[in-house]
């Protein structure tokens, strides 16, 4: 569990039950840059949901609390024209960790779809929709995402 490969199942088995056609899940992978070959990032998980290309950043019972992680992961996804980026963690959703996330992610006014997946939800017996939490933008868009926690949903 320390090596958050309990959290990466579980996030990856959340994507695979969404509805999308053409799933495709690559894990714990070096991104380089084509043209000079330099190391740019490592990626928890880099995943295809219908037309959408997104990257997953996992933990375990860990934070998010280094930052440089954070705008490192945040710019390769710039340079990597990523649809959504995926935080996972075991923490719970009101943990001051998952709030401090939030609040950081906010500052750096992301204009990427950015969810944020918690304890309540990586335990959830029925999956999520996270199709309708995406928020879609043209490339030239200004729009600014706020972070999105998803939760279960009230019966």
């Amino acid at each position: 569990m320390d090596q958050g490969v309990l959290s990466l199942l579980l996030t990856a088995n959340i994507l695979f039950k969404q509805r999308f056609i053409g799933k495709r899940f690559l894990f714990n992978n070096e991104v380089f840059d084509k043209k000079t070959g330099s190391l740019l990032g490592e990626v928890d998980l880099l995943f295809i949901i219908g037309s959408r290309v997104g990257i997953a950043e996992v933990k375990s019972d860990r934070g998010f609390g280094d930052k440089k992680q954070i705008d490192k992961l945040l710019d390769l996804s710039k340079r990597m024209d990523i649809d959504l980026i995926i935080f996972s963690t075991l923490k719970k959703s009101d943990s001051i960790e998952v709030r401090e996330l939030v609040a950081y992610l906010k500052s750096k006014k992301v204009n990427i779809s950015t969810l944020i997946l918690t304890r309540e939800v990586l335990f959830e017996r029925n999956a999520v929709d996270i199709g309708e939490s995406i928020t879609y933008i043209t490339p030239d868009s200004e729009h600014i995402i706020d972070p999105i926690i998803i939760s279960k949903k009230s019966p």
